[in-house]
């Protein structure tokens, strides 16, 4: 399986934990970066840690070109923000979020909701220090 992490245009991924806690009814979720490396490092040691992405949502941004959807299995998601030509910027992935369904930018940074109604903001310059609130 691929990790939760969030990797750069120049190779450099930010790992990040993601936890899930259950409140009655609700789940808040829990996203924070742990450690950085690079992609080359970690294909050296998972070289067959690749997973299918199949999108869902793209929507053209400010800043660029934002595109959502969900991976293999049936928990993963992905956010890929894009430049206004297409090259990509960083890709964000995650085991356990469930698909993510929709996506907006704002001077804020990216935002993207999940099936499950949760609600990812990636910051702008800084996209590994991930929110994640509840829809109300």
């Amino acid at each position: 399986p691929s990790p939760d992490a969030i990797t750069f245009n120049d190779g450099r991924m930010t790992l990040v934990n993601v936890r899930h806690f259950t409140q009655g009814d609700s789940v808040r979720i829990q996203a924070k970066p742990i450690a950085d490396t690079t992609l080359r490092s970690f294909l050296s040691y998972n070289p067959d840690s690749w997973v299918h992405l199949d999108p869902i949502y793209r929507q053209k941004t400010p800043s660029g070109l934002v595109v959502v959807g969900g991976g293999s299995m049936g928990a993963d998601g992905f956010v890929a923000h894009l430049s206004e030509v297409g090259d990509l910027r960083w890709l964000a992935f995650f085991s356990s979020s469930e698909a993510f369904c929709h996506a907006h930018g704002s001077k804020d940074g990216i935002h993207a909701r999940t099936v499950s109604n949760q609600n990812w903001l990636f910051p702008a310059g800084a996209p590994e220090r991930i929110q994640v609130s509840a829809v109300p």
